[in-house]
């Protein structure tokens, strides 16, 4: 029975993997696949070889944004901050608000970068992050149990601007795939797969 469950479980997870492919394709542009650029699906298990040497032994392991994406979003933070400043002041020199009866443009040049600040800051402060252990696998405040999960692969995208967008991405049993966009924690893949492989095969059900 044991052996008839893994044969299963296995099955399911080769089953989801071509379902994944499948569906990275059609979400693909028209660009894209004009010129043959299709996403990059692999397993963490294809990443983690050459990190595996180098992971520490812990009960956990927690990856957050990276620090250049921090100070970047403090810096446009404190840009933004030193715009929405200026147009105080300017309008403190000339208090008038209206032009012919209709409210002058100051106030509204406040909104989108006082908006702007509140979102950068966030960003810069954020504490979003990846938390492993051997129980599974918590996306911010979204927890999975390994023994829930058929298979953890990183997915690129081919991006209009950016290059490509890249993804943690997990299929469930019950056929649930969670993508979770990793762009901003930096160049780790490797020791991120490595980490995900080393906790799930010291996790329950593997």
């Amino acid at each position: 029975m044991e052996k008839a469950s893994s044969f299963d479980r296995q099955q399911a997870a080769m089953d989801a993997w071509y379902d994944l492919i499948e569906e990275e394709n059609r979400k693909n542009n028209f660009v894209n696949k004009l010129f043959n650029a299709t996403p990059g699906v692999n397993d963490t298990a294809s990443w983690a070889a050459e990190y595996a040497k180098e992971i520490v032994d812990s009960d956990e392991k927690r990856f957050r944004y990276s620090i250049s994406y921090r100070i970047c979003m403090a810096c446009l933070a404190g840009l933004a901050f030193f715009f929405v400043s200026f147009v105080f002041y300017k309008i403190a020199l000339h208090p008038e608000t209206s032009i012919n009866g209709k409210a002058g443009p100051g106030p509204f040049l406040l909104v989108l970068p006082f908006g702007f600040v509140i979102l950068a800051a966030r960003e810069a402060l954020s504490r979003a992050c990846i938390v492993l252990n051997a129980k599974g696998i918590r996306l911010n405040k979204k927890r999975y149990l390994w023994k829930d999960v058929l298979g953890t692969y990183i997915v690129k995208r081919r991006g209009k601007k950016s290059g490509r967008k890249c993804f943690l991405v997990l299929t469930m049993v019950g056929g649930e795939v969670v993508r979770y966009n990793v762009d901003h924690y930096g160049k780790f893949m490797a020791e991120l797969s490595a980490y995900i492989e080393r906790y799930k095969k010291s996790g329950a059900g593997h």
